[in-house]
C-alpha cells in the first residue's frame, strides 16, 4: 500500500527487489561492456555505410539518406525486437532462443530473394569479404579471424566434444545442463567446472582472460631468451610460449596464426601417431598368428600410406608383449605400471579384492623388459 500511495520508507526501498534488479543490471552492463562497444561500432559503421551508399546513388533528400542508413542497419545487423524475430523463434521461450537469433537471421539474410538483399551475389560477396579479411589479418597481423567471419556466424554444428554435437544451435541453458549431466555421468569434474562461466554474463571472456593472464598459467618470471612467455595447463605442463602481444591477443580471444598452426600440427601429429600404432598392432598380431600373407598386406598398406618411413619394424619383445597381454588381465597390466616401491601393496589389494582370479598373476610374473601398455 505504501508503495502505491507514494509513502514507501526510504530504508525499505533500498532492500526492494527493484533495487536488487538495478544492481544486477549494472553488473550485466559492466560484464558486457566490451560486447556493447563492439556492437555499437558495427551498427554505426553500417549506418554511415548506408548513408554513403545513398549519396552515391544520387539521393539528396536528408530524410531519405537517413532512412537508407537505418535500413542497412536493420538488414545487416539484425536489431532485436518483435518485428525482426524469425518465425521459428517467435513462440520460443526467451532462454531457449539465446544465441539462436543472430545465426538464424544471418542465414535468412544470405538466402533471401535478390530483391530483399540476399541471393548468390550476397553469398559471393560475404565469401569474398571473409576470405580477404582472413588472409589480410593472417599475413599482416599474424591473427586468425576465422572465428568471427562468415561460417562461424551460420547455424552450423558445434565443436565435436560439445554435449549436443552435431546440433547446430544449442542455447546456453541447454548447453550448461547437458555439460553438467555429461560431466556427472563421466565423473569429469573439469567438464562440469567449464560450464560455470556460461551462467554469468561475460563469464566466458573472463575465464579466458584468467586462464591466459593469470600467473598460474603464464610464468612471467621465466621468459625465454627471445622474450617469450611460457604458458602452462592445469597440470603445470608446458603448452607453448608466446610473445607479449600474442598473450594479450589470446586473452582477448584472438588466436595468432602461429598458435593455430601449432594446434593444427598437433592434431596432424596425433592422427598419424594413432595410425602408425594401429598399423603396428595389426602387423604384430598377424605375425603372432603366423599369418604372413596378412602381415605382408599390412606392410604394403603402411608403405603406401607412409612411403617416407620405410617398412614396419618389429622386435622380439613386441611379440612377447602381445603374448603377455593375452595372458595378463587389465588389472595386472595396471599394477605393473605402478612404481615398483608401491607395487606389492597394490598386489595385496588385488588379491583381497579379486581372490583366486588374481592368482595367475602372482604365479606367472611378467618379465620386467616387456612393455605392457594399458589399452
Amino acid at each position: 500500500r505504501g508503495g502505491i500511495s507514494g509513502e514507501m520508507d526510504v530504508g525499505k526501498a533500498r532492500l526492494s527487489p527493484s533495487k536488487y534488479s538495478e544492481y544486477i543490471d549494472r553488473f550485466k552492463r559492466f560484464m558486457l561492456k566490451i560486447f556493447s562497444m563492439s556492437e555499437r561500432v558495427n551498427r554505426l559503421t553500417s549506418f554511415y555505410a548506408g548513408k554513403a551508399y545513398a549519396r552515391r546513388s544520387g539521393i539528396t533528400d536528408p530524410k531519405a539518406i537517413m532512412d537508407e542508413g537505418i535500413r542497412v542497419v536493420h538488414d545487416t545487423q539484425f536489431p532485436a525486437g518483435p518485428l525482426g524475430m524469425p518465425p521459428l523463434l517467435a513462440q520460443t521461450p526467451t532462454l531457449a532462443r539465446q544465441f539462436a537469433y543472430f545465426p538464424i537471421r544471418y542465414a535468412g539474410f544470405l538466402t533471401a530473394p535478390r530483391a530483399a538483399g540476399g541471393g548468390p551475389g550476397t553469398i559471393g560477396r560475404a565469401l569474398l569479404a571473409s576470405t580477404a579479411l582472413h588472409y589480410t589479418a593472417r599475413d599482416l597481423l599474424g591473427v586468425d579471424l576465422s572465428g568471427g567471419l562468415m561460417f562461424e556466424a551460420l547455424p552450423l554444428p558445434q565443436y565435436e566434444f560439445s554435449p549436443f554435437y552435431p546440433w547446430p544451435i544449442v542455447p546456453p541453458v541447454f548447453g550448461v545442463a547437458g555439460g553438467l549431466v555429461k560431466g556427472l555421468f563421466s565423473s569429469d569434474v573439469q567438464a562440469m567446472k567449464s560450464m560455470l562461466p556460461l551462467l554469468v554474463p561475460g563469464g566466458i571472456a573472463a575465464r579466458r582472460g584468467w586462464r591466459t593472464l593469470s600467473p598460474k598459467y603464464a610464468d612471467y618470471g621465466a621468459k625465454t631468451p627471445d622474450g617469450r612467455i611460457p604458458l602452462y595447463n592445469d597440470e603445470g605442463r608446458l603448452v607453448t610460449t608466446v610473445s607479449d602481444i600474442q598473450l594479450v591477443m589470446k586473452a582477448a580471444g584472438l588466436s595468432s596464426t602461429a598458435e593455430e598452426a601449432e594446434r593444427s600440427f598437433t592434431v596432424w601429429l596425433l592422427k598419424n601417431r594413432d595410425r602408425i600404432r594401429e598399423y603396428r598392432r595389426r602387423y604384430v598380431e598377424a605375425l603372432y598368428e603366423n599369418d604372413y600373407a596378412k602381415a605382408d598386406e599390412i606392410q604394403e598398406a603402411f608403405k603406401n600410406d607412409f612411403p617416407e618411413l620405410g617398412s614396419l619394424e618389429v622386435k622380439k619383445s613386441d611379440i612377447q608383449a602381445l603374448e603377455r597381454r593375452r595372458m595378463v588381465t587389465r588389472v595386472g597390466r595396471i599394477i605393473k605400471s605402478i612404481p615398483k616401491a608401491y607395487k606389492p601393496q597394490f598386489e595385496r589389494y588385488a588379491s583381497i579384492a579379486l581372490g583366486s582370479a588374481y592368482m595367475p598373476l602372482i604365479e606367472n610374473p611378467v618379465p620386467a623388459d616387456v612393455d605392457l601398455a594399458i589399452p
